[in-house]
């Protein structure tokens, strides 16, 4: 794979700062938010489908079946965050929607505590105040700018986003562990990274198209240049920056990942700010240095992880 020799955190890292753009996109495409997620994964498909290939090429064996099953799992809860996060972006704009669905720090690290038995180090523990406490400025509980027209609506839905968002990481690492992929530890991180992720995208297109059918208010807007956006979505995001982030994750606590994701809403916000006027406060600004801070104290020190263990109960 790419970048063999950068290390896990910094792969992570920058694979964030590739899906920072993901709400402004969306945002952009105009599309109804199940038009949106399916788009953006079926555009996605035929280069992941090229990566596997070249994957095959250069000697990754075929994915087991565990594997396989346990990434197109991970794809549907996927889907479901999509959709729910395209409503938050509607209700509180594109950067606040991204912090706002990133509550997921927490609650990965509590049901990889609770579900796979991985405790989470001091260092997060310690963090975990100032993460909350990022969140909670970052997502204008003291004080928002423009873009924020439905509160209520959009934390639910920031919520329910959140959840789908930390089984959708749980699942596809998962689904990356030695144990999935049937390869020595030392050699997991280049073992069908492209592979997971492909079966992923396919799970939450797969997803999408039933959602699509069975429920209301499918649009994609004007087609040009709504279905532009999208493809330059597919790239960024669901190429580049999950190939980054899924590469990384044999190495990664499910704590520290969770962490190092919380670049996104950062760099969302930002973005936000540039593109979309969506202009922070100065306790939003505060929050995200709180969240920097907090990312930088997780995840120092935490690399690499010697055993994933998994429970009895974990996806078959």
């Amino acid at each position: 794979m790419v970048f063999d020799s950068t290390s896990p955190t910094v792969k992570a890292v920058a694979g964030a700062l590739c899906i920072a753009s993901s709400a402004v996109l969306m945002r952009l495409a105009g599309s109804s938010a199940v038009a949106a997620s399916l788009f953006r994964c079926l555009f996605a498909l035929p280069l992941l489908g090229g990566l596997v290939l070249l994957e095959r090429r250069r000697g990754v064996q075929r994915l087991g079946q565990r594997s396989r099953w346990l990434a197109r799992g991970s794809g549907v809860f996927f889907a479901a965050d999509l959709v729910a996060w395209s409503h938050t972006i509607s209700a509180v704009g594109a950067g606040m929607a991204t912090v706002l669905a990133n509550m997921q720090v927490v609650l990965v690290a509590l049901f990889a505590w609770r579900v796979f038995g991985e405790r989470p180090s001091r260092r997060f523990v310690y963090a975990v105040p100032a993460m909350i406490c990022g969140v909670v400025l970052t997502a204008g509980a003291f004080g928002a700018g423009p873009g924020t027209s439905r509160p209520l609506q959009g934390a639910l839905f920031g919520l329910a986003s959140s959840v789908f968002y930390s089984a959708f990481l749980l699942i596809i690492r998962e689904a990356r562990s030695p144990k999935a992929v049937s390869v020595p530890e030392r050699a997991a991180e280049n073992s069908g990274a492209a592979q997971v992720l492909f079966e992923a995208t396919f799970g939450a297109t797969v997803t999408s198209a039933v959602m699509a059918v069975a429920l209301p208010g499918f649009a994609i807007g004007r087609p040009w240049p709504a279905l532009g956006w999208l493809a330059v979505l597919a790239v960024s995001s669901q190429v580049v920056g999950w190939l980054l982030i899924t590469v990384s994750m044999p190495l990664l606590k499910a704590s520290v990942l969770g962490a190092i994701l919380l670049v996104q809403p950062v760099g969302s916000v930002v973005l936000a700010a540039v593109v979309l006027a969506e202009r922070p406060s100065f306790s939003q600004i505060i929050g995200m240095v709180a969240i920097l801070f907090a990312i930088r104290l997780a995840a120092t020190g935490a690399l690499p992880i010697k055993k994933v263990s998994v429970s009895p109960a974990a996806p078959q």
